[in-house]
Parts: C-alpha cells; sequence; structure tokens
C-alpha cells in the first residue's frame, strides 16, 4: 500500500505525542505517586522512632514530662492523625494498653482505622519502667492533594504536547512534505514537457539542495530545447533548401526526360539511361509512312521564312496529334517531308491499320486546312502519303543530338510509293494492302504496276474509306 510522505509524517508525530502522553499521563504520575508513599512512609517512620526515642530517654530518667514534649513534637506535625503510646506488657499479663493518646479517645484499634486515609507506623521502645512502642498515623490527605496536582498538571501538559504535536506535524508538513509535493508536481509536468516549472523553495537545508538541484535541471533541459530547436528548425531550414532542390533537380529531369522523349521512344531512352548506349533491333514487320508536300519549293517563295516555318510547323503538330491519337511512332521530320512508323517499338498486329487510317485523317486535315486559307487568299500546302509494310531495322545512332531512326528495304519503298503517289490521295504498296485487304471499313483503287525508282514494278493502291 502506498504511504504519502504526508501520512508518514502525521503517523510519525501521532506515535510520538502518544508515547508522550502515556508518559506523562501515567508513567510520571505513578512514580510520583510511588515516590510521594516512600517519603511519606519514611518521615512517618522518623517521627514515631523520634518520638519512641524520646519517650524511652524520659522512661530512663524518670521524667515524664519528657514524655509529653515527645508527643507534643508529634503535634507540631500538620499532617498527623493521631500519636499514642502502647504499654507491652510481658507475656502472662493481660493485652495491651494504651498509656497515652491525641487525640484523646482516638479509636486506635487497627479494624477501625482507614488505610485509604491513614497511614499507620509502628517504633518500639523498651525501659526497666515500661515497654511498648509509638503508633503515629498520618492523614493521606497530601499524598492524595499532590497527586492532583500532579495528574492536572500532567493533564496540562498532555495538552501541550498534543498542541505541540499538531505545531510539530504542521511545519514538518510545510517544510518538507510540501516542498516534496511542489517538486513532485513540478517534475510530473516537466515529464510531460513544461519547462516553465519553478520550485521557489529557498531553505539551506536538505529539502532547499533538492529544490535547487531541481531548478538547475530545469533551467539545463529548457537550455537543451532551445538548443535542440533551433538545432530542428536549422535542419527544417535545411530539408527545406533540399526539398527546393530535389524539387529543382526533379523537375529539371522531368524535362530532360520529356526532351529526350521528344526525341526517342520511351522504351529506347529508358535503355538508353539505363545503359548508355541502345542495342539495334529487328521488327520483322511494321508500316512506314512518308508524306511529303508537293511544290513545296514554288510555294515557299511566295511567303516569307517566318510565314514558311510558321506554316511548317503548324502542320507538323497536328500531324504529331494525329499519330499520337493512333498510337504511332514519329521518327523525323527532313524539310518538307514527315516520316513516322506504326508497329515499333512496342510490337503491334494492327499497325498497318493505324497507319491508314492516321495518313487518312492528315489527308482529311490537309484539305480542311486548305479551304480555310483559300478563303484568305494564302498560299496552300498539299501532300502526298505513301504506306509500305515489312522488316526493319531500328535503333539510336551518334554520340551526339541522338536520333532514333530505322533502315531498311522497307523504308526506301515506302518513299518511293510516296512519291509515286498523287496529290491528296493515301498511295499504300502490295505488302500494306494485303494486311488490311479484308477489312471493310476501306475501299482500295488498283493502280496497277508502277515503275519506282531502283525498285522496277512495284504494285500500288490508292486507300479511302467506306
Amino acid at each position: 500500500m502506498r504511504i504519502s510522505i504526508t501520512l508518514r509524517i502525521w503517523l510519525t508525530v501521532a506515535i510520538i505525542v502518544l508515547i508522550f502522553t502515556i508518559l506523562i499521563m501515567y508513567i510520571v504520575p505513578n512514580q510520583q505517586e510511588k515516590y510521594f508513599i516512600n517519603t511519606f512512609n519514611t518521615e512517618i517512620q522518623n517521627l514515631a522512632k523520634t518520638v519512641a526515642l524520646g519517650t524511652n530517654i524520659a522512661l530512663i530518667e524518670n521524667n515524664f514530662e519528657g514524655i509529653q514534649v515527645a508527643m507534643d513534637f508529634a503535634k507540631s506535625d500538620s499532617r498527623l492523625e493521631f500519636v499514642a503510646i502502647r504499654e507491652i506488657k510481658p507475656p502472662g499479663e493481660k493485652g495491651r494498653q494504651f498509656k497515652h493518646t491525641y487525640p484523646p479517645d482516638y479509636p486506635i484499634d487497627s479494624m477501625q482505622i482507614d488505610s485509604q486515609k491513614v497511614i499507620v507506623k509502628h517504633a518500639p521502645f523498651s525501659s526497666e519502667m515500661m515497654s511498648g512502642e509509638i503508633l503515629v498515623g498520618f492523614k493521606t490527605d497530601e499524598i492524595k492533594s499532590n497527586m492532583h496536582k500532579v495528574r492536572v498538571t500532567a493533564m496540562i501538559l498532555s495538552v501541550f504536547v498534543f498542541l505541540f504535536g499538531i505545531l510539530l506535524g504542521l511545519w514538518l508538513a510545510r517544510t518538507i512534505s510540501k516542498p516534496v509535493k511542489a517538486i513532485r508536481d513540478a517534475a510530473v509536468k516537466v515529464g510531460q514537457g513544461d519547462l516553465t516549472q519553478y520550485v521557489g523553495n529557498r531553505s539551506k537545508d536538505e529539502i532547499g539542495d533538492l529544490s535547487r538541484a531541481f531548478n538547475n535541471m530545469v533551467n539545463e533541459l529548457s537550455s537543451a530545447e532551445a538548443k535542440i530547436r533551433e538545432k530542428n528548425q536549422a535542419l527544417i531550414h535545411t530539408l527545406e533548401d533540399l526539398e527546393n532542390k530535389n524539387q529543382l533537380l526533379s523537375d529539371e529531369k522531368k524535362k530532360s526526360d520529356n526532351l529526350l522523349l521528344n526525341i526517342l521512344p520511351k522504351e529506347t531512352a529508358n535503355e538508353l539511361k539505363q545503359f548508355g548506349s541502345c542495342i539495334p533491333r529487328m521488327f520483322e514487320s511494321v508500316t512506314v509512312m512518308f508524306t511529303d508536300f508537293v511544290k513545296f519549293t514554288n510555294i515557299s517563295e511566295k511567303m516569307t521564312p517566318e510565314e514558311l516555318v510558321k506554316e511548317i510547323d503548324y502542320c507538323f503538330r497536328n500531324f504529331d496529334k494525329i499519330i499520337l491519337k493512333y498510337e504511332l511512332e514519329k521518327i523525323k521530320t527532313i524539310g518538307d517531308s514527315y516520316m513516322c512508323a506504326g508497329g515499333l517499338p512496342q510490337v503491334t498486329e494492327d499497325h498497318a491499320l493505324k497507319c491508314t487510317l492516321a495518313a487518312l485523317e492528315i489527308q482529311e486535315f490537309l484539305m480542311e486546312h486548305k479551304t480555310e486559307r483559300l478563303q484568305k487568299n494564302l498560299p496552300v500546302f498539299e501532300a502526298r502519303i505513301g504506306l509500305n509494310s515489312g522488316p526493319v531495322v531500328a535503333g539510336v545512332v551518334g554520340s551526339n543530338k541522338f536520333a532514333y531512326d530505322i533502315w531498311g528495304d522497307t523504308v526506301n519503298t515506302s518513299s518511293r510509293i510516296e512519291t509515286s503517289g498523287e496529290v491528296n490521295r493515301v498511295n499504300i504498296s502490295h505488302s500494306t494492302y494485303l494486311l488490311i485487304k479484308e477489312n471493310p471499313m476501306f475501299k482500295f483503287e488498283f493502280r496497277g504496276e508502277i515503275s519506282a525508282k531502283n525498285k522496277g514494278e512495284l504494285q500500288m493502291y490508292f486507300v479511302n474509306l467506306v
């Protein structure tokens, strides 16, 4: 069971008060009573012996006035209840006889004397004339009076001891319990993080030393917390700076990644970042698209350089949107030519379909754009588009200004298909035709075998949507 220090103090004080009360109320009075009784008995015995001595001398000298003097000496004591001379006759003679008694006719018979009120002592004497004993009785009123005074005094002292105990308990609680509780409560609050606690005990004892040590500890903790807070603030600022720098680096990385993705396919860019180079890959079946503006040189002469670049940029941006829609890969632009492919770098089975749809949508865009520019009397671009399907090799060439490119006869043939086409039409090779001929979305116009530079006779088809 947990006992608080205050309860311990009061229990200690209570025990001390109880011990002193028992000592004052019982032990001391009892000892004092014994002392009074012993002293009283001694005084009575001494008086009896004195009277017996005086009587014995008077009898030897046959001076009966001496007996009266001895009796008068006993009478002078205010505590005297009675004094008597009793003759003791020899054996065989009749009983005992009191020769002289004071007060006269006092009933000295032992059966009639109350031992609680009178204490009787005997002192023998002997002479030729007579042998006997002196009986002296003292009243016990003085003993009772003295004991009453002792007990009253003991009670008063007990009250003072009780009051002193209360004052002692209050003083101990104030000087010990209260400061200890204050230190305990302050320590609890310090443990909860409140470092503003201060114990105001300035005594020069151990409690004061403990209070000062506690205050010093709190001050040191406050200083340490302030330093930690400063370091935390510095760390926070450092982290914020690092986060800002990391964010800048992340933004720049995103920019560089986006720039790299504008140059290279995602898979190729990741391979280049991871390994520092790209291994050329063979694709067994892709569809390559070429577009070319017809009479570009003649039309460009009618435009300023700024207008020319702006118009080409506008057209190619829309081309980019269309091929992105159909998940095609832009390869490059050369002057007024635009080259893209389907089926790489991610292999797909519908590359010919997507390339054909993209080519038709590009022609549709160019026709609409042509109408808008003619309404403003502005020069217009018209394009030929050619598609060819087959195997190619793809990879990155060079160490500066990376370029993702494709090579192979399929690429060259696609360029010849575009050149052999007609303005505003989509011209496809026989290999592309075989891949989409069963699709009901398209209708085909067979052009026969047409001579292509360095390729001989090639079967070609115009394709349109149904």
